[in-house]
């Protein structure tokens, strides 16, 4: 990932950056560094706690952290949810929002500000929905065995098949959330 981003701002020619490989729990920033910090469909592969503990160190007081995610009950209305299966057993890292709130309650220096829900139309055809699931769209699909895996996508390829009749415009929605959480001035 670093790579990539590294190759990216270098085709366009940006160099007034640093990136740093860390863990979510621990970030070799200083103490009210940044003015915002952002998590990406992230926070479900590591330690809420511990994120929300050092995203709050590293930010200026009143700064904002983004959490840009997806609630289990979000996750089973979309399409892997409703017809791959064991997709909803096997993503049990994901929170709901009364966790999220109770989480961000306990955490010292942060209160929850906002949250919005989204909800996105989309479209493709079952191929490319194959395509998608052995690309590890989402890393639940890391979380199959092989064999459970090819087993899991003939009855996903089946399950559409019989409930769609054109399947190169198969459409659903994927639904998430933004939670903006602001530190607390320091007095």
């Amino acid at each position: 990932m670093l790579r990539v981003n590294r190759e990216y701002l270098r085709t366009k020619r940006k160099h007034n950056y640093n990136l740093i490989k860390s863990s979510a729990e621990q970030i070799p920033l200083a103490n009210n560094s940044l003015d915002c910090v952002f998590a990406f469909n992230a926070i479900h592969h590591f330690d809420v706690v511990a994120f929300l503990t050092e995203a709050a160190r590293i930010v200026k007081p009143g700064a904002r952290i983004f959490i840009y995610t997806r609630f289990r009950a979000q996750n089973a209305k979309n399409i892997w949810g409703m017809y791959f299966p064991s997709f909803l057993q096997k993503e049990n890292r994901l929170y709901e929002l009364d966790e999220l709130e109770l989480v961000i309650k306990q955490t010292d220096g942060i209160v929850l500000e906002t949250v919005n829900e989204f909800r996105f139309k989309r479209k493709a055809s079952l191929q490319e929905l194959i395509r998608r699931a052995r690309f590890k769209h989402y890393s639940t699909f890391s979380l199959y065995e092989n064999a459970e895996f090819e087993q899991a996508l003939k009855i996903f390829e089946n399950n559409v098949s019989t409930r769609f009749i054109d399947l190169h415009n198969i459409t659903w929605f994927d639904e998430y959330a933004m939670l903006m959480v602001r530190t607390k001035p320091q007095l």
